[in-house]
């Protein structure tokens, strides 16, 4: 298996108000004469740590490579370095693997505010108490430093994708689904009724909305128009 060109990048990662660190990508192509196979090898090195080398952070710990990895990947990266463009290869053996890909980590406070500040939300002066609100109206719950979210807060995310919104056939007015308080709730005028826990919020259509309504948990608000009070008829004289 011939090496087809082989591609080296130096990639700079800079973090804000600290020195960055620059990172050293190498890529290499092998492959059979025509090209009906490519096999592509990638590694990357740090060559310069920056801030990191007097400075890392605790709360990325989960993230960083273990010291034995890096070392693993220093050496993957010199062997690769080695290779140059029409070097033969022989083929040792060939391993199937399988991986399946994870979902990103869920945010501590800190990679919380990390996120914020890229994205422009809030200021250093509001961090903390955007963070505390999220906790005080149960939006989030702090466990082992790991923000996890509540109920209401997964359904403030999606609540845009299942918002009901039509109209009553008998006046027109419209008939809502909305977040509350004690969970999610169908309003028309005046009258309410509470979504039943067996049903989700994205399985309520107008009928099955008008039918709660008429149900009979129903709940009212606001003043009520007084029935129009009867006059005695009097007989002109």
């Amino acid at each position: 298996m011939p090496l087809l060109p082989l591609y080296f990048s130096t990639t700079p990662s800079v973090s804000s108000s600290r020195l960055g660190s620059f990172m050293a990508k190498i890529q290499v192509d092998s492959g059979l004469a025509d090209e009906s196979i490519i096999c592509l090898s990638t590694c990357s090195k740090v060559q310069f740590r920056g801030f990191q080398e007097v400075f890392e952070d605790p709360e990325a710990g989960s993230v960083r490579h273990k010291e034995h990895e890096e070392n693993g990947r220093d050496e993957l990266f010199r062997i690769l370095n080695e290779l140059k463009p029409g070097d033969q290869l022989s083929l040792g053996a060939v391993e199937l693997k399988q991986h399946f890909t994870q979902p990103p980590p869920r945010y501590s406070e800190g990679t919380l505010v990390k996120r914020m500040e890229e994205l422009g939300i809030g200021r250093p002066s509001t961090y903390a108490s955007t963070l505390k609100v999220l906790q005080d109206r149960n939006y989030v719950l702090v466990k082992s430093r790991v923000l996890h979210p509540e109920f209401r807060g997964r359904m403030i995310k999606d609540v845009d994708s299942i918002t009901l919104e039509g109209h009553h056939p008998k006046d027109g007015q419209p008939v809502i689904l909305k977040i509350a308080k004690a969970g999610f709730t169908i309003r028309h005028r005046h009258t309410m009724a509470s979504l039943p826990k067996n049903l989700k919020p994205s399985d309520i259509d107008l009928d099955k909305a008008l039918k709660l309504l008429s149900g009979k948990d129903v709940r009212r608000s606001g003043r009520l128009k007084s029935k129009p009070k009867v006059e005695e008829a009097v007989d002109a004289l």
